[in-house]
């Protein structure tokens, strides 16, 4: 197989697009282990993981051991799940299993209580995880829809 098809990430390169100020960081991240097709293809030696579009949306699949390398901050931890963008603090990755209790503790007043996550990013987000076959019984759109209902709570300390 190729390049064009395996679609490997060295970190050099990632590292030279996520320091341009015109290429944002990739906003999904799914943590996975090496797998035998990009494990046994000689371009892909050296590589700290691959890119997958499904859905239109770019997926950065990044080796577990890689994931330190890049000094990119994964809350909770690193382990095999996806991770979203925080758009708030740039290089952290949030697991969408933690996704909404990470914004509500750590960002306490926010004009949108979905940590700005729009009903439409997460309909996507529904739709890879979906055909991913990585979804569960609760959707993403359904949590921002219940985060976008319920009444805005702030603490002013003085």
């Amino acid at each position: 197989m190729d390049r064009k098809s395996l679609r490997p990430v060295f970190k050099d390169t990632l590292d030279q697009t996520t320091s341009n100020d015109h290429v944002p960081f990739p906003e999904l991240v799914c943590i996975v282990e090496h797998d035998k097709k990009h494990d046994e293809s000689f371009v892909c030696n050296g590589s700290i993981g691959y890119w997958k579009t499904v859905k239109g949306i770019d997926i950065l699949n990044l080796y577990e051991e890689s994931a330190q390398e890049l000094g990119w901050n994964f809350v909770p931890s690193v382990f095999q799940t996806f991770y979203y963008v925080d758009n708030y603090k740039q290089g952290t990755y949030v697991s969408l299993n933690h996704y909404f209790d990470y914004f509500k503790k750590d960002y306490h007043f926010q004009c949108s209580s979905s940590a700005g996550m729009s009903e439409k990013v997460a309909a996507k987000l529904d739709g890879i995880l979906q055909q991913l076959k990585c979804s569960g019984t609760a959707t993403i759109s359904s949590e921002v829809q219940r985060e976008n209902r319920t009444e805005l709570n702030y603490h002013i300390e003085f």
